[in-house]
């Protein structure tokens, strides 16, 4: 795996917490009580560990995919965040193959289809990136 694509996955598996936190509607607000903690320190991932910035590109860049091809985005959102189509509350993580039978692909088909979405969410910040470089020179 080359770098940019460590770094593609690791922009994705960030923003999958922080969407999820979202969803959950639990942004700006910890999950559990002050008076709860031990030294401090949550036991429960009650911290968003990404900017707010980064993680706001990431979705829109994310919103933009399920625009642009819906079953990249499915496949995309079942390996980060579960499948779309199941209530928040019921969603979990997919692997390939479980991603392959919920959306009656092969599973050789939902690992490419992982990559190409993961590779256009790359791009995509990139060119966003590139454009906010030619904002702030111009």
């Amino acid at each position: 795996m080359s770098d940019h694509h460590a770094w593609v996955k690791e922009a994705l598996i960030q923003w999958s917490v922080w969407a999820d936190a979202r969803d959950k509607g639990a942004l700006g607000y910890p999950s559990v009580n002050l008076l709860a903690r031990s030294g401090g320190r949550s036991a429960s991932t009650d911290h968003i560990p990404v900017g707010l910035q980064q993680a706001e590109a990431v979705d829109a860049v994310v919103s933009h995919l399920r625009r642009h091809d819906g079953a990249l985005w499915c496949v995309l959102m079942c390996a980060y965040l579960g499948d779309p189509r199941v209530r928040q509350h019921r969603r979990r993580v997919l692997g390939a193959s479980d991603i392959g039978k919920a959306l009656y692909m092969h599973r050789d088909t939902v690992l490419r289809k992982l990559r190409q979405a993961e590779e256009w969410v790359g791009a995509a910040l990139q060119a966003q990136a590139r454009g906010a470089e030619e904002q702030r020179r111009a």
